[in-house]
């Protein structure tokens, strides 16, 4: 008897809890589905739209542009030094040997005393002349495959920059030899471009003095 209303009893309790469970359940999901809705809305929000998607493209398009020009103006500069250093080597290499040309001049300028001297001699002179004038060749050929040019001066335009006046000779205005080189009196001699040596020549001035008009 007594068990018979115990079982009644938990009858009644578990028809009593279940609405309760239901209750809660549907208020369980109707949280899962707000919260969908919040993520889903969330969600949507985070979606860029085109306009941001064009405008992220353009930043891009500008940074990618900037870092381009960089490049290239990077690499034109690395290209312009090294055209540099090539052309500072070769100018080193072409002049190596200036110092060593310049320091030889002195002894040029005296073989050429010497010829000019034993040219004024007697006969049995003319031999030793032409042994200092082989001599005297032989160095110029040596030199001239290093680079050294005598510079040509008898008979040219003056020119300030390959020759130096150490004499003027007047001549008649209108004279066709007025500023010419009538004579040379010391050898020049250049290497490559650059002059170590101006010539010193003697120069055909026009004598304004004797003008009469």
């Amino acid at each position: 008897m007594s068990d018979s209303r115990n079982s009644d009893d938990d009858k009644l309790f578990l028809e009593a809890e279940e609405p309760e469970k239901l209750l809660e359940g549907d208020a369980l999901g109707a949280d899962q589905q707000t919260g969908a809705d919040v993520t889903g809305e969330e969600s949507a929000e985070a979606e860029p739209t085109v306009e941001q998607l064009q405008e992220q493209l353009a930043q891009v398009q500008k940074e990618y542009e900037q870092e381009h020009d960089l490049y290239l103006r990077a690499v034109a500069e690395l290209r312009n030094y090294k055209r540099r250093v090539a052309q500072q080597q070769a100018q080193q290499m072409q002049y190596a040997n200036e110092s060593l040309l310049t320091a030889l001049l002195p002894v040029l300028d005296h073989f050429e005393l010497a010829l000019q001297s034993a040219g004024a001699a007697d006969e049995p002179a003319d031999q030793l002349t032409a042994g200092i004038r082989m001599v005297y060749q032989q160095l110029m050929d040596v030199l001239g495959q290093f680079g050294l040019e005598p510079i040509e001066a008898a008979g040219e335009n003056f020119n300030p920059d390959l020759h130096q006046a150490a004499e003027r000779q007047p001549v008649e205005p209108g004279d066709p030899a007025a500023g010419m080189v009538i004579a040379q009196l010391r050898q020049g001699y250049r290497l490559h471009e650059r002059v170590l040596q101006p010539a010193q020549v003697k120069v055909a001035v026009a004598d304004e003095a004797n003008n009469t008009e």
